[in-house]
């Protein structure tokens, strides 16, 4: 029996014209299949000036990502794919 490593998803959320967002959250969620909800796998709340974040020891799949910001809806990654040697993410959040 031979597990999968565990995945690392990172990345940056930036603003419409390309500034850092320093204050966010990511929920990462398994896929929707019918009949079931999504179930959050992996949450955090992020305070950096240039809008990184890391969320480690993930399952390898595809997910669904949010991102909220304060008072905005959040905005939603439909299909995100972990696994090792993911590269990072750039998110470019709407206006």
């Amino acid at each position: 029996l031979e597990l999968a490593p565990l995945g690392v998803l990172e990345g940056t959320v930036v603003d419409a014209e390309g500034r850092a967002v320093p204050r966010f959250r990511i929920e990462l969620q398994r896929r929707v299949m019918m009949g079931f909800l999504p179930a959050t796998v992996a949450s955090g709340a992020f305070f950096d000036p240039a809008g990184r974040f890391r969320l480690e020891g993930l399952a390898p799949g595809k997910y669904v990502l949010l991102v909220r910001v304060s008072d905005r809806a959040a905005h939603t990654l439909p299909e995100v794919t972990v696994a090792a040697g993911t590269e990072p993410l750039a998110i470019t959040l709407p206006a």
